[in-house]
């Protein structure tokens, strides 16, 4: 029903004001109207009335028209004021309308009433509409967190939005009409002004990534996108843009390419400690890749002679002059460390100066450093039989460049540089060379059982327990036999360089031989997941093909494990059971066996495992349990998680991790996920119906991702429930997003545009390409229990779970933390910024009629809020 037009008379005649009404009813216009004729009834009425219009005489008694609209003006400026007067002069008619009335019209010609007062409310709903937008485009600028900019014709900055503040460290007044190009760092202005040159002759949008300079700070990275300003005429008057501040994206990725260039570096020195037997050679050849491959400016070797002093034997880079054979005393003559080199010398440790400008860091020829763009400092001990006899020193063109990880590697060159001066001391080559594999660089089985022997004899208290892996690259022979040895013995080199950057100390690797590796992994949480992950991780090492002088080789690897203590308390003992396991996996056709695993069941009894779950399918006795996941923020229900759970009718419940395995090995984990999709949907469904909406993931398999309609069938499944409530996320593990990365990431944003969100499951626990992260369409990081675990007192789990959440932040994901326990866990969580929560302190998983019930409770006690993960992160 239409509400009646409100209507507000200035009038002290009754009998005209009647007539006004009359005026309306006769053009059908249902008139809710009333009459004022003083100051005080026109304050009254504009307040409690809320008139749609107001018609005024301009001539009253008791005050005047000009008095009544300025009323108006102040108390209610959004309402159309007309004026209806008997008489009125031209310059009064003139005065009105200037003084804001919307049209004057004479009682003569009432007829012109009712057609003015319609037209005069559309332009008031249309100025109210364009101020409205105006003033939400106000709002957006302010807020936005992106530097919005407008530029005239000869590029004089004439707009830019408050964020300019935080993003350049400048004020707005400073950058009103400064030359747009002032502001971009010297080094990328030729390419700035190529893009807006560009730009003005093509009148068409340009993206481009520069360095801006920042009031106190280094030049930031902002992505821009512009576009032209164009007059009637279609002439270019200027230039629209916005600029992202990517400056924390840019470095992040610069950091991830120095650190793939070092790994490259320890892989080159690896390689060359078993093919140079000459000591300066060797030490030469560091430098070089230090220098080449490493991209570090100064890489130099300082031993100590017979006097006790240190000297520079080889350098390598920026100011290689002015330390070849250059010598210095290990201590001043106050007994203090005379440099950073003779610091790292004497505590045995490697030592850092982040910027050698540091009155305080030990630093010798400081000048000379900075005048060659050296700004930091490592410097690493070199030790024979554990006592110092020298150290490698690296320079970087970067102050505060050095990491954890970067030091860790180094660390590595500097141990292994070690172990090969020890030798090749003793002038004992071959006695160096039994040590490693010279294809590989990797230890061989007798170094790496002595390594492993050391560790467990040192183990004190409930450390994490080590496992050992043995895995086979299977067909070899045949790459051999197709492609050559050199290309077989090349795989065995990429597949070596890959286990370096999964396993973070090379004291954990082996190559045993032939195309057989061996390495040592912690077991993180449950025993069951524990074995679950380090599949994973293997998988990783082959999820991507390698590329081998013009070959695409697809390898793939079998793998058997054994645990400490379980399966072995001894080095010797566990390397060989986990043989025994590899060779039982290779027979029974598996991919990945436990040695205790294989021990225990023969190939009959996973026949029949296999039969019973074909049965299991067909039957329909699996079900699923679900376990909420809740918003650390407010505590509210967020989604559910949907839990696989066999019923079978012998055995009663059981375990997914005694059945999973074998239906990914058998592939029937597509058959199967396809049933958990169909039985969550018709859940997520049921529950509609009842009147309760949330949101429920699933876990998907690398086996139906791979498949290349699995994106159609999902689709397909969400279209045909019409209008699908709730919300779909779909939780993938980090190995099964590497599997063709290209297509698989295809198939992932064809269901993001339809609102499925994607979640990387356990992550941290696999490979983590973190270059790919930022392009990966993902909208969360599901943070593993077994770093949850050690919350709030383990350092590490400290450590490694602030880093997942800074940088999920970074690239703007939603962090859920599984196997959440204690409120003193929940709160830790809390503090370091994570937004969702999954484990048994909110709940256990459930079956579909009671966690109903805990729905419904939830209802009663407020409204369940559920947010899509997908929408989560492009609101952020």
């Amino acid at each position: 029903m239409e509400t009646p037009l409100r209507l507000l008379l200035i009038e002290d005649v009754p009998a005209e004001a009647e007539l006004v009404a009359r005026e309306f009813v006769r053009y059908g216009i249902d008139c809710d109207w009333r009459r004022v004729d003083t100051e005080q009834g026109l304050l009254q009425q504009i307040e409690t009335h809320r008139p749609h219009v107001i018609v005024s005489d301009f001539s009253l008694p008791r005050f005047d028209g000009l008095s009544a609209l300025r009323i108006a003006q102040a108390h209610a400026p959004e309402v159309p004021f007309l004026f209806l007067s008997g008489t009125i002069g031209e310059e009064t008619a003139i005065e009105s309308l200037r003084s804001g009335a919307m049209d004057y019209l004479l009682k003569n010609n009432i007829a012109r009433l009712v057609p003015a007062v319609q037209r005069v409310r559309r332009e008031m709903q249309s100025r109210t509409e364009r101020r409205r937008t105006t003033q939400q485009l106000r709002d957006i600028i302010a807020t936005s967190q992106d530097w919005i900019w407008e530029l005239d014709a000869a590029n004089k900055i004439v707009f830019t939005s408050p964020s300019a503040v935080q993003i350049l460290g400048r004020s707005l007044e400073s950058m009103r009409h400064e030359d747009f190009m002032s502001l971009v760092a010297p080094d990328d202005r030729d390419a700035v002004a190529s893009s807006l040159s560009e730009l003005r002759a093509k009148s068409t949008a340009v993206r481009f990534l520069a360095r801006f300079l920042r009031d106190s700070l280094s030049p930031g990275w902002l992505e821009t996108r512009a576009l032209a300003r164009l007059d009637a005429k279609g002439t270019v008057i200027g230039i629209r843009g916005s600029s992202r501040d990517v400056t924390e994206q840019q470095e992040q990725q610069a950091r991830i390419l120095h650190l793939k260039r070092v790994l490259q570096m320890v892989s080159g020195v690896n390689g060359a400690l078993v093919r140079l037997r000459d000591r300066d050679s060797l030490l030469g050849e560091t430098c070089r890749l230090a220098i080449n491959v490493g991209e570090y400016l100064l890489a130099t070797v300082w031993l100590i002679d017979a006097g006790g002093a240190v000297r520079s034997v080889v350098t390598a880079g920026e100011c290689e002059a002015e330390f070849v054979g250059v010598g210095m005393p290990l201590t001043d003559a106050d007994g203090a460390d005379s440099s950073l080199m003779a610091k790292a010398i004497r505590t045995q440790q490697a030592t850092v100066a982040p910027d050698i400008m540091d009155p305080t860091a030990p630093v010798r020829h400081r000048e000379t450093l900075r005048a060659a763009g050296i700004r930091g400092l490592v410097a690493l001990p070199l030790l024979v039989d554990g006592t110092s006899v020298g150290a490698l020193v690296l320079g970087t063109g970067s102050a505060n460049q050095m990491d954890d990880g970067e030091l860790n590697l180094l660390r590595e060159v500097a141990a292994n540089l070690s172990f090969a001066l020890q030798y090749l001391q003793r002038e004992d080559a071959v006695h160096f060379l039994s040590y490693f594999d010279a294809l590989t660089g990797l230890a061989k089985r007798r170094l790496f059982c002595d390594r492993l022997g050391r560790r467990l004899a040192s183990r004190v208290g409930p450390e994490i327990r080590p496992a050992v892996v043995v895995f086979d690259i299977e067909r070899l022979g045949v790459v051999n036999d197709s492609a050559g040895r050199h290309v077989g013995d090349a795989l065995l080199q990429h597949v070596s360089d890959r286990l370096r950057q999964q396993v973070a100390e090379t004291d954990d690797l082996a190559h045993l031989g032939g195309g057989t590796f061996c390495v040592s992994l912690p077991l993180l949480g449950s025993a069951d997941h524990a074995v679950a992950r380090l599949h994973e991780r293997i998988a990783a090492l082959f999820a991507r093909p390698f590329e081998i002088e013009g070959h695409t080789i697809r390898a793939v690897a079998r793998a058997g494990i054994a645990r400490y203590p379980e399966d072995g308390e001894h080095a010797p003992e566990l390397i060989e059971n986990a043989e025994a396991a590899l060779k039982s996996a290779k027979s029974a056709g598996e991919r990945f066996l436990p040695y205790r695993l294989q021990m225990q069941r023969g190939q009959d009894k996973r026949l029949d495992l296999e039969t019973r779950l074909r049965a299991a399918l067909e039957e329909r006795q699996f079900l699923l349990h679900y376990q909420p996941k809740v918003d650390i923020g407010s505590g509210e229900l967020v989604g559910l998680e949907a839990l696989i759970r066999w019923q079978d009718p012998a055995r009663g419940l059981i375990a997914p991790s005694e059945f999973l395995p074998v239906l990914e090995a058998t592939q029937m984990i597509v058959e199967v996920g396809e049933w958990v999709l169909d039985q969550a949907l018709e859940d997520v469904r049921r529950w509609f119906d009842a009147g309760l909406q949330t949101r429920v993931a699933i876990n998907v398999s690398p086996w139906q991702l791979r498949r290349g309609d699995f994106a159609d069938r999902v689709l397909a499944r969400l279209n045909g429930r019409e209008s699908f409530p709730g919300g779909l996320d779909l939780e993938i593990t980090e190995s099964a997003l590497l599997q063709d990365p290209d297509e698989t990431t295809r198939k992932l944003e064809l269901l993001r545009v339809s609102g499925v969100g994607i979640a990387i499951d356990d992550f941290g626990t696999g490979y983590s390409s973190l270059s790919r992260l930022s392009m990966l369409p993902v909208d969360t990081l599901k943070i593993d229990r077994s770093f949850t675990s050690g919350l709030p007192d383990n350092e590490v789990s400290l450590a490694l779970v602030s880093t997942i959440i800074a940088l999920a932040r970074t690239f703007r994901l939603v962090t859920v933390a599984e196997g959440v326990e204690t409120a003193g866990q929940l709160e830790t969580l809390r503090k370091l910024g994570c937004e969702q929560s999954q484990g048994y302190l909110h709940g256990k998983p459930q079956a579909y009629e009671e966690i109903t019930r805990g729905l419904i409770e939830a209802r009663s006690r407020t409204t369940l809020a559920a947010p899509s993960l997908h929408n989560a992160k492009q609101n952020q």
